[in-house]
């Protein structure tokens, strides 16, 4: 499941900071992948996801392809991904919920807050907090690719049940 309307206090603790990084980034018409400062997010790498988004510029068809994976997700997934489409992937091509997710985000809907069940070698996960955030081209780039900042929570059992945080004060300020 995704959706476009979600609050900070969604966010822990390491996804909010990659979002608030992102959203300082914005100069006005949206965040290019320029714009992102990976020295900002030292501490925060291990968490994060870059994945390229292929058009075809027949069809209008998109493919998904991460080209950098921070250690905690290349520890917890089940076979290598970098260089490899969402779309040959099992679980993880059309139907499936990061599918759902990269879509609407390539699509125009985003920033997005996706929940996923987690599927993969680690024990005693039970999903994925992932905050998606859409990269513009960079201006004059004729045919420069798209590309979706993530920053991936695992939770466990435990986790779920309080994953949810109640909305309070500044923090719970609607993101749109």
């Amino acid at each position: 499941m995704h959706k476009t309307d979600f609050t900070l206090a969604e966010l822990p603790g390491a996804l909010r900071r990659v979002f608030l990084m992102w959203q300082a980034s914005d100069r006005g018409d949206g965040v290019r992948l320029r714009d992102i400062d990976l020295a900002e997010l030292t501490s925060d790498l291990d968490v994060i996801v870059l994945t390229e988004i292929h058009r075809d510029a027949v069809t209008g068809a998109v493919d998904f392809e991460p080209v950098f994976l921070g250690k905690s997700v290349r520890d917890r997934i089940a076979q290598p991904m970098i260089g490899q489409r969402l779309s040959t992937l099992p679980g993880k091509g059309p139907g499936s919920g990061i599918w759902a997710a990269y879509e609407a985000l390539a699509m125009g809907q985003g920033p997005l807050l996706a929940r996923l069940p987690y599927d993969g070698p680690a024990a005693g996960i039970t999903e994925t907090v992932e905050v998606l955030l859409p990269l513009r081209p960079d201006e004059g780039a004729g045919r420069a690719p798209l590309y979706a900042l993530a920053g991936v929570r695992y939770l466990g059992a435990e986790d779920a049940r309080v994953a949810e945080p109640a909305t309070v004060g500044a923090a719970s300020r609607r993101v749109s």
